[in-house]
């Protein structure tokens, strides 16, 4: 007859909520920004699917702004941008 070895092991986890990034309405993201325009997109729309639009502006320090898509209801798209 042959023993069997077993092995003991202990785990130990946290759980918390995960919380939307800071975004509130709009998020504007430099070209110097660790996280690129399409990885803030792509988190966004898991934690937001669908409510978020990437605008890449032709500008020397701006390399994209996540704009909430309601906003759009409100303002002129080309207006809001501009004020941006």
């Amino acid at each position: 007859m042959r023993k069997e070895k077993r092995k003991k092991s202990m785990v130990s986890m946290e759980l918390s909520t995960f919380e939307i990034p800071p975004a509130g309405d709009i998020l504007v993201l430099g070209k110097r920004c660790p996280v690129g325009a399409q990885a803030a997109k792509v988190m966004l729309d898991t934690v937001a699917p669908g409510q978020f639009e990437l605008i890449r502006p032709e500008d020397d320090l701006i390399e994209g702004v996540l704009v909430k898509k309601c906003l759009f209801s409100k303002a002129d798209k080309e207006s809001l941008i501009k004020a941006i």
